[in-house]
């Protein structure tokens, strides 16, 4: 009885919104499954398909020329659909148990807003206890959602206009949530497996990309755009186990990528268990590159101002690599730039640089090997390579002009160079054990070399003023 109810209050509704051209038809075949469609304005069209048990689906579309579909198979499954404008187009299709669906395009009047137009929604769900929700407010969005598994959650809004987003997830309690505040950014978000965490959010910002891949169990991935951030791009691939690019909001901490200003990129590709990794660009035309494969390695990248280039590749376990730049450039001959590879167990690299034009490069291969470079000024240059373990290398260079080159290859050595002044240069090579140099030097005009193979060798060199001079 409460069928045939709800069918006749049905045929009333759309034999009356017929005569102004909308068009509503329902499909049903199982056990009591509910279906209602409500549309006010013309040439809107509804159309429900339900096979199973128990499946409950609603229509609601005020405007002209909408399209909502919804198409449900299995037990116990809900889909909503609501649509205010013209031109919106919506198709809800679940299969499995326990589903629910909802796509929200609508806006409160009273905000002074006008309806959504030309909006698009597609949400598909294969499995049981997936859910997925879409709200778009002004026009032109289009956003897709595809779940297959279990307790899967996917949520996206635009509160613009002109956005594109994509979110696939296969597996068991994935979550995603993508969130365009700004005009024609657009975002793919990729996950497979189990508990693994992507969230997404741009603030009032204008074509920002966002492209997360996520493959395995509980990792989490974050990427923020400031407000007024324009034309940035982020990328993040995670392959494996616990790996993070940054923390889940509801946590203390901050996006694995953060980046105000315009046409910054970030790239984090991580591969293996437990690793870690953050990218913070505030300014322009800065690019940030991160890979790791391992366990429990560690990657952070902080660049401020303009025209920074800064990359970090790191391979085996507990290691760690910091850059932090403060670049001045004017253009894109005027670039600082960082690079840190490191190959093997507990190793430490960091590099700080400030002003335009610095180079820093650090390489190590081996165990618990340390290296730091600190520039201040303008077109400084520094190398450090380590190879064997427990090696600490430390460069630090204020001035214009610098150059300071470290090289040691075996276990326990200690390098130091510190240069001051303008066009000061220095080499340090070291081959054996417990080996140490110090360079200094400060003025203008100086040269220093020092050369050790062997066991327990020292070298001290101090140089000021003008003038040059070597230490073997």
């Amino acid at each position: 009885m409460k069928n045939l109810l709800l069918a006749g209050l049905f045929l009333l509704a759309y034999a009356g919104y017929a005569q102004v051209g909308n068009d509503a038809d329902v499909l049903q075949m199982g056990e009591s499954h509910l279906a209602v469609t409500t549309q006010d304005g013309w040439l809107n069209q509804g159309l429900q398909v339900q096979t199973g048990k128990l499946h409950d689906a609603f229509i609601d579309q005020t405007g002209l020329s909408n399209v909502a579909a919804q198409f449900q198979s299995g037990n116990e499954n809900y889909a909503w659909l609501s649509q205010r404008g013209d031109g919106n187009f919506s198709v809800q299709i679940q299969d499995g148990h326990l589903n629910e669906a909802i796509v929200d395009q609508t806006t409160m009047v009273s905000w002074g807003i006008p309806y959504p137009l030309l909006n698009r929604a597609f949400q598909t769900q294969k499995g049981e206890g997936n859910y997925a929700i879409i709200s778009q407010r002004k026009e032109g969005n289009e956003f897709i959602q595809d779940q297959e598994g279990h307790e899967n959650y996917a949520q996206a809004d635009a509160y613009n206009s002109f956005n594109f987003s994509s979110q696939l997830q296969k597996g068991r309690e994935n979550y995603s949530v993508v969130k365009l505040a700004g005009d024609e950014n657009v975002s793919f978000v990729s996950q497979h497996g189990r508990d693994n965490y992507s969230y997404l959010r741009t603030v009032n910002g204008d074509r920002n990309l966002f492209d997360v891949d996520q493959h395995g169990k509980g990792n989490v991935a974050t990427a923020e755009v400031m407000a007024g951030g324009d034309d940035n791009y982020a990328e993040i691939v995670q392959h494996g186990e616990g790996n993070t690019a940054g923390t889940r909001p509801s946590w203390e901490g901050d996006p694995g990528v953060l980046q105000g200003g315009s046409f910054n990129q970030a790239f984090i590709d991580q591969h293996g268990t437990e690793n870690d990794a953050k990218i913070e660009q505030i300014g322009t035309y800065n690019q940030a590159y991160q890979l790791q494969e391992g366990e429990e390695n560690m990657a952070d990248i902080g660049q401020y101002e303009d025209f920074s280039f800064a990359k970090q590749i790191q391979e085996g376990e507990g290691n760690m690599a910091y850059i932090e730049q403060v670049g001045e450039g004017s253009d894109e001959t005027e670039f600082n730039v960082a690079i840190q590879y490191q190959v093997g167990t507990e190793n430490l690299a960091g590099a700080y640089q400030m002003g335009t034009t610095n180079l820093a490069l650090q390489g190590q291969f081996g165990t618990a090997n340390m290296a730091g470079i600190l520039q201040l000024g303008a077109d400084n240059f520094a190398l450090q390579g380590q190879f064997g373990e427990g090696n600490m290398a430390g460069i630090a260079q204020m001035g214009i002009g610098n150059d300071a080159k470290q090289f040691q290859c075996g276990e326990d050595n200690l390098a130091l160079t510190l240069q001051t002044g303008t066009f000061n240069e220095s080499l340090q090579m070291q081959e054996g054990s417990d080996n140490v140099a110090l360079t200094i030097q400060t003025g203008t005009g100086h040269s220093a070399t020092s050369l050790q193979f062997g066991t327990g060798n020292v070298s001290h060199i101090f140089q000021s003023n003008s003038g040059g001079g070597s230490g073997l």
